[in-house]
């Protein structure tokens, strides 16, 4: 359990204290959850396949099941991750209540006796970034970059997403189409001393690598994005998964 938790703090979220966080300033945030697992002995993909036709087929037969899911495959990052981690299960709702509620209802169904893997939870909400004109996402395969960001002294959490924003604007000025997310912790959190998580979406993978030359051409939009984010906050650790929606 303890070398699980260290999975999930590495993909996910750190323990922190909001006590400077002005919630006003901020949209609506969103409740996801995160599963970081390890397959049983003997299963692997092929299972978990079968699990996921299962458990679409029940949500399908049912009207009141308000839940996304995506599966995260680990690509680059820590040796940690890459190695041990074989998935994640990334589910969101749009309020906790509909979360509970069909957690609430998978429990009754007697599918968890057919998933094959053991994983470690975390509880989070996100806050979301202005979208790019047109922005579309393959949903077969989501380039998912994650970076363990902690805030300087005397900025909050609605001064880092003021400044993400600010860059969105610039990335979108020239070129740069992504979507972002910042991620806070709940219950499940680790024990790692980060302010949030920033989740960047590139859509797919020819996009991504088109992002990537753009901000490599040269120095200037790096030096630019430096005079936007005035040392808020700072990131580390950039890990990349590729997801797929599964519902």
């Amino acid at each position: 359990m303890q070398r699980k938790q260290i999975y999930l703090s590495i993909l996910s979220i750190g323990i922190f204290s909001i006590t400077n966080t002005n919630a006003s300033s901020l949209p609506k945030s969103r409740v996801a959850e995160y599963h970081a697992c390890t397959y049983e002995e003997r299963n692997d993909i092929g299972d978990l396949n079968r699990w996921e036709k299962k458990w679409n087929e029940w949500a399908d037969s049912r009207d009141d099941i308000d839940y996304n899911a995506a599966v995260l495959i680990p690509m680059y990052g820590s040796v940690n991750t890459a190695d041990n981690l074989d998935f994640v299960i990334v589910g969101w709702s749009e309020s906790r209540e509909g979360m509970m509620s069909a957690k609430s209802k998978y429990a009754q169904s007697n599918l968890q006796s057919s998933f094959p893997a053991t994983c470690t939870s975390m509880l989070t909400r996100q806050y979301s970034q202005t979208e790019p004109d047109n922005w579309q996402a393959n949903r077969a395969e989501l380039p998912l970059i994650y970076r363990s960001c902690k805030l300087a002294e005397g900025f909050s959490i609605s001064d880092a997403y003021e400044k993400r924003e600010a860059l969105g604007v610039m990335q979108r000025k020239n070129g740069v189409k992504s979507v972002s997310r910042m991620i806070i912790p709940g219950l499940g959190r680790p024990s790692e001393e980060y302010d949030f998580i920033l989740m960047t979406n590139h859509g797919d993978m020819e996009n991504m690598g088109r992002n990537f030359d753009i901000w490599n051409k040269d120095e200037t939009m790096r030096q630019e994005w430096y005079s936007i984010r005035q040392n808020a906050y700072m990131c580390e650790n950039p890990r990349m998964y590729v997801g797929r929606r599964i519902r």
